[in-house]
């Protein structure tokens, strides 16, 4: 089982355009996108190469970590609508589609999982600022 969680957020966002067709999510910092970085994949393989480690679940923890950066981004978001955030004028705007699209890409690690279920969330980006059932 893949036992580095902290590293799993660099796999999970990182520019890499050959394996993120959509990609980039968000852009931070266009480091990882630079020549010379390996892809997400890349870096995964060598992971499971260099520990001797089983990566099967890594899509677990890539999930995992996209959900934990929409949550802190639809935060974000939320204080730029509230103009808690008066001077963010490229940021606060892009989550808007930025966090949907980071859900959807943890919908689609998911989607990898080795058990059935996996990647059905249940978000709906039409559902998006409406209030839950009941």
């Amino acid at each position: 089982m893949f036992t580095e969680p902290d590293n799993t957020e660099v796999v999970a966002t990182a520019d890499d355009a050959a394996d993120l067709p959509n990609a980039p999510l968000l852009i931070l910092d266009r480091v990882t996108g630079q020549p010379g970085f390996r892809s997400s994949t890349e870096l995964a393989q060598r992971y499971a190469t260099q520990s001797g480690l089983d990566t099967s679940y890594l899509p677990w923890y890539q999930t995992l970590a996209l959900w934990k950066a929409a949550i802190f981004c639809e935060a974000i978001y939320t204080r730029w609508l509230q103009g808690e955030r008066p001077h963010d004028t490229a940021f606060g705007p892009s989550l808007e589609t930025g966090v949907p699209r980071l859900l959807e890409r943890a919908g689609e690690y998911a989607a990898g999982l080795p058990w059935p279920g996996a990647g059905r969330c249940g978000w709906s980006r039409s559902r998006r600022g409406q209030p839950g059932p009941g």
